[in-house]
């Protein structure tokens, strides 16, 4: 049996698959992480391409057919694209990053969605990106129970280094 459900998601990573579709991981305030495909978005006619990048913001409607989500139909809220430079690139993917690696699939996260979106709000509002970036991957790692405490951002990095068995890069945060 079909469900259709909508929703509003971040998109946190986006891998190609054969022929001409993805898989994305999203961030959805009602369900969580979630692992969806999107069948021929990779087409050169399909409208759906542009929403559908990592950092973007994007309104949803999603069928769930034998265990799999599928993108029925999305439409773009915010690509960011004024924060799409230099100056804050490296930042919003480490925070993508850090929910696609510590985020349990399914499991509805609204307050960690509700810092993300201030995130995104505060680096719109030209906010200190450190002191934002520090903020925002503390109350995360407390909510995931990572922490008890503010930690500086050098602390909190080997965290999510420690957590998600990856190396990041520090040289453009730090």
């Amino acid at each position: 049996m079909i469900q259709t459900q909508s929703c509003k998601a971040f998109v946190l990573k986006r891998k190609l698959l054969l022929e001409k579709d993805i898989s994305l991981a999203l961030f959805t305030e009602e369900f969580g992480k979630l692992t969806v495909l999107a069948k021929g978005v990779r087409k050169i006619t399909s409208r759906r391409s542009a929403h559908l990048q990592s950092g973007s913001y994007v309104d949803l409607r999603l069928n769930k057919y034998n265990g799999i989500y599928y993108v029925q139909s999305s439409s773009l809220i915010s690509g960011f694209m004024n924060l799409r430079t230099e100056d804050f690139i490296d930042v919003i993917y480490l925070v993508l990053h850090t929910l696609n690696s510590l985020l349990p699939e399914e499991v509805p996260e609204v307050e960690i969605f509700k810092e993300v979106k201030l995130f995104f709000i505060k680096l719109g509002k030209g906010d200190n990106k450190k002191q934002v970036l520090a903020k925002t991957l503390s109350k995360i790692l407390h909510i995931l129970g990572y922490t008890d405490r503010e930690n500086t951002l050098p602390k909190l990095l080997s965290i999510i280094e420690e957590r998600s068995d990856r190396k990041l890069p520090r040289h453009v945060i730090m």
